[in-house]
């Protein structure tokens, strides 16, 4: 195994004093996968098991940390929506069109967003992630029907298309912070029920 890279001049004191700064968890094992190294001389393997990493990710922070210094410590972790199919305001504006056209009373059934949202994207997508999307934008299932194979959903509710189980969603706007985001809210939404 070659011998690994120094850590650059004084890493060891800017180590300890980032490991007494740390605020989070995912910041201390950065940083004492770094100290783990640079003061105790442990090898990757050894700090792998110590910390619950992959050696494969103990090597790469080494490296990062050898060849770029101390800017590696403030670089966020890698949370974030990076296989988004549409970004948060067309998201939005796709619901705040679909709620328009369901006004007055503000009933959207998920097989109707589903569609909408396949179109806007160009292929097909998983319930979940339209249950996702509308809780992201502070909607909230507001009642399940269950219908049988061979019954036909209500004339009264367009757009009311059933999931493979028969079951139908209803989705209404949060009446609480999500409704100011959303737009005013109409008044119960039972009686289209």
């Amino acid at each position: 195994m070659r011998k690994p890279k120094p850590f650059p001049e004084g890493s060891l004191e800017k180590l300890k004093a980032a490991l007494d700064a740390a605020s989070t968890k995912a910041q201390y094992q950065r940083v004492l996968c770094l100290w783990l190294r640079a003061a105790v001389g442990l090898t990757v393997r050894e700090i792998a098991v110590a910390l619950g990493w992959h050696p494969s990710a103990v090597c790469n922070l080494h490296t990062r940390y050898a060849r770029l210094g101390d800017p590696v410590l403030a670089q966020p972790g890698r949370g974030g929506r990076r296989r988004e199919n549409l970004s948060r305001e067309d998201e939005y504006a796709l619901l705040r069109r679909l709620r328009e056209e369901a006004a007055p009373n503000c009933v959207i059934y998920s097989g109707r967003v589903r569609a909408a949202y396949e179109k806007a994207v160009g292929r097909r997508v998983p319930p979940s992630t339209i249950s996702r999307m509308l809780a992201r934008h502070g909607w909230t299932r507001h009642m399940t029907v269950a219908m049988s194979n061979d019954t036909n959903p209500p004339k009264n509710l367009p757009g009311a298309e059933p999931d493979p189980a028969g079951t139908f969603y209803v989705w209404v706007p949060d009446f609480g912070d999500a409704a100011k985001t959303n737009g005013p809210v109409a008044q119960p939404l039972l009686a289209v029920l």
